[in-house]
């Protein structure tokens, strides 16, 4: 009889301390170690007070070093700091160790704060928080009152743990939850960001953290209103008019993440009339006021911080922008008729079910990997097998009402009237100086200067967004007259002063040149033909998606926002753009290369599957306009309809390629678009351009 197996137990945890740690293989890198590493490590594990808090002070200092970094981490140092250095029962000990900690989370990456989380860091951060917080609070003694080094040691952990917190946020939201559950943290933050006693600088590294955490987080949101012990949401209204620049722009800050959490803006202001408005006012006087030829004579730390609160402006002001534009986006649906209009389809459903007959006709969209419908059955449009007259009983009032949704151009009967929109125009004058930050991000002589070209591009991306918010309001329609002529102006200086200008650049910065690109879709789509285009740029724009079609993306560049949303992609932008300029006045010769550009990628097997549905989309856009001269002129000569045709067959190939449960946005929109197209090609077999 055979025996039962043994079950082996669980293994004990090794101890990271008591493995020997190798030297490294580099013998710089050895030499180092010998010489720096490990006598600080002895020192940092010394029965003597003093050895202990030098050699913390020591490593503090030293972390960083790339070199020394890396070498005391493979000398366990987190572990060593948790367990003895932050148990140290010298203040001063404790306070290097939380600094240390501190540095290496702003070097390293978040997958460290993961680590540091998975270590059980929030506990000793709580209770180093409730120990700060007596101190703070004088309940033994006033703060003002202790002595000096104790003074010193405080105000180390308190400047360390603020931005610790904020990194451990950052890095996951899991771990941003677990730091709102802890009360403690909590509390010492807000005591700092209130406290006369903390000095400018910790009060806006407090609000820093607090702002990042608020970011999404209702359960903090609701903790900061309904505070009663240290009234921080009453003292961020009164900091920011009466507080000077670092904790001004911090507070305004969390007051834009309290307001958009709690759907707080111009056509729905807060109990006590709270919208974007103020903020707008403190960060546009922080703007005003930077000088960036400062920053190549004075790269001390002043500077540097005063660059980095800088970025947390024109982070705050891009997200203005994008929440005010879901305002706008909501307050026009909000306003729509309840009814559909007339001769237009109210509901996705009733789409459907008008569309279900023709759907079986080009089958293009089953979840079965091959198509089950025999195309000698259900001939595609246009494959000649059955005149598009006799495919079904619609009437010419049918397609011409089918047109209308595909291009958008039936008349909702929505009265969108924003007649008093104080954000917008707030973000409007602000938006000179932004170009002022921004217009130098590509010039090589400036590049040096740490955190310009960081600023700079969250300068272009507060442009980006605001000139997209901007676009989200019909300006052609008169009730909108005022504010289309406040933006024209502005349009057309961003057009110049930014697009051009890093178009010209010849820059290699992919990331650089997207945002320009995000920029001039926005422009060209608000304004239209009065774009000050010089004839030139769309050669840019398309030479821009052919290297991004053949090229390969670092790991950061894939990761970013505009690589992991398919339609945010930079190639997409670029189709976006040249569509809308073929769609604006210009001379033929370059309409037909923007056009041809745009069918050839619709066309082309390598183009993805966003690309090719912006592409058929922008087409249907284009020659939608039967007044269009180009249309007249091209469309037989250059077989459009059969290239349409067979564009339409590439599409649904395209299509077909995406996993509809791992990306449904993208499979519905692609379905969508190939419906459309089915219903383009129909009608515009039976309107062919008159004068063609």
């Amino acid at each position: 009889m055979a025996k039962k197996s043994r079950r082996k137990g669980k293994g004990k945890d090794v101890d990271p301390l008591s493995k020997p740690v190798n030297p490294p293989a580099d013998p710089e890198l050895a030499a180092l170690r010998e010489e720096k590493i490990l006598p600080i490590i002895a020192k940092l594990r010394d029965a003597a007070v003093i050895s202990r808090s030098q050699a913390s002070s020591d490593v503090a200092r030293i972390v960083g070093d790339e070199k020394c970094r890396k070498l005391l981490l493979r000398e366990q140092i987190v572990h060593i700091i948790l367990r003895e250095t932050l148990t140290d029962p010298s203040l001063q000990s404790r306070a290097a160790g939380w600094t240390i900690l501190r540095n290496l989370t702003l070097e390293e990456n978040p997958d460290f704060c993961i680590h540091l989380y998975r270590l059980d860091i929030l506990a000793m951060m709580q209770y180093a928080s409730q120990m700060v917080s007596e101190v703070l609070s004088g309940n033994e003694k006033p703060f003002i009152k202790t002595t000096k080094t104790e003074k010193y040691c405080i105000r180390e952990i308190y400047t360390s743990l603020a931005p610790l917190a904020e990194s451990l946020a950052t890095a996951s939201d899991e771990i941003k939850e677990a730091i709102t559950s802890r009360p403690a943290i909590i509390k010492l933050l807000c005591q700092l960001a209130t406290s006369p006693d903390v000095e400018e600088d910790g009060a806006a590294n407090a609000l820093e953290a607090l702002w990042r955490m608020s970011e999404d987080n209702q359960s903090l949101v609701e903790l900061l209103l309904s505070d009663d012990e240290t009234r921080i949401y009453k003292h961020l209204g009164s900091t920011q008019t009466s507080s000077v620049f670092p904790r001004a722009i911090c507070s305004s800050a969390v007051l834009h993440s309290i307001y958009g959490q709690m759907g707080w803006h111009d056509k729905n202001p807060g109990p006590k009339g709270e919208t974007e408005v103020t903020n707008l006012q403190i960060l546009a006087k922080a703007i005003k006021g930077t000088n960036l030829e400062e920053a190549l004579c004075d790269r001390g730390d002043r500077w540097q911080r005063r660059l980095t609160l800088l970025e947390v402006a024109l982070e705050v002001l891009a997200s203005i922008a994008t929440t005010y534009q879901e305002v706008i986006l909501d307050d026009s649906k909000s306003e729509g008729p309840t009814e559909p209009a007339p001769g237009r389809v109210g509901t996705k459903e009733d789409f459907d079910e008008e569309m279900a007959d023709e759907r079986d006709e080009w089958n293009g969209f089953s979840d079965d990997d091959e198509m089950m419908v025999d195309e000698k059955e259900h001939p595609r449009p246009g494959s000649g097998q059955v005149p598009y007259g006799d495919e079904d009983d619609m009437d010419m009032d049918d397609i011409a009402a089918d047109m209308d949704i595909v291009t958008g151009q039936i008349d909702e009967g929505v009265d969108q009237k924003l007649s008093d929109l104080p954000t917008l125009e707030g973000l409007f004058q602000i938006l000179p100086d932004i170009v002022r930050l921004a217009i130098g991000s590509w010039r090589g002589e400036e590049r040096d200067v740490d955190g310009i070209e960081s600023m700079r591009k969250n300068a272009i991306d507060a442009i980006n967004n605001i000139a997209w918010t901007a676009s989200t309001l019909d300006l052609e329609d008169p009730q909108y007259e005022d504010i289309a002529q406040q933006w024209r102006p502005l349009a057309k200086m961003l057009w110049k002063k930014v697009v051009s200008a890093i178009l010209n650049s010849g820059t290699d910065d992919i990331s650089l040149a997207s945002m320009a690109t995000g920029i001039a879709w926005a422009v060209s789509k608000s304004i239209g033909g009065a774009v000050p285009f010089s004839g030139q740029e769309h050669k840019c724009f398309i030479a821009l998606f052919k290297l991004l079609s053949n090229t390969n993306l670092n790991p950061e560049e894939e990761a970013s926002d505009d690589l992991t949303d398919p339609f945010q992609h930079p190639g997409v932008k670029c189709i976006g753009v040249v569509g809308q300029l073929a769609r604006d006045p210009n001379r033929l010769d370059i309409n037909k290369e923007l056009f041809d550009f745009l069918l050839e990628t619709s066309l082309d097997s390598t183009t993805r599957p966003a690309e090719m549905i912006e592409a058929l989309n922008q087409i249907m856009e284009i020659y939608a306009d039967e007044d269009n001269p180009s249309e007249k002129i091209f469309w037989e000569k250059e077989k459009v309809l059969g290239r349409l045709e067979d564009a339409h067959a590439r599409g649904r190939k395209s299509v077909k390629t995406v996993d509809r449960r791992k990306e449904p946005e993208l499979r519905e929109r692609g379905d969508e678009t190939l419906m459309n197209l089915f219903r383009f090609i129909k009608y515009k077999t039976k309107h062919r351009p008159k004068d063609s």
